[in-house]
């Protein structure tokens, strides 16, 4: 098992490299303290603190990553081939 990102070199080093036998990975950021305080006072207005600060990030980067997918996923119907790609690429 890899700790480091060899088999994705391009990739930048935004966490532990992927283990496939596990369904989570680690991230680690810096973020400015003002964010995290607005995460926090959500983590404690929420449920009294009884969800972990863990939960609240997961559930934020959840809501993103599902806009995300669907935005892809808009792109993907209404422009089925890669505009920038010349016309002998294009199948």
């Amino acid at each position: 098992m890899s700790h480091n990102n060899d088999r994705h070199s391009d990739l930048p080093m935004f966490a532990r490299a992927r283990n496939d036998e596990r369904q989570n990975t680690e991230l680690r950021v810096e973020i400015p303290k003002e964010i995290m305080g607005v995460i926090d006072a959500h983590w404690m207005a929420r449920s009294g603190a009884k969800a972990s600060r863990n939960d609240v990030v997961n559930e934020i980067l959840k809501e993103w990553a599902a806009k995300k997918w669907h935005e892809a996923s808009l792109v993907l119907k209404l422009v089925p081939c890669n505009p920038d790609a010349s016309e002998s690429e294009v199948v």
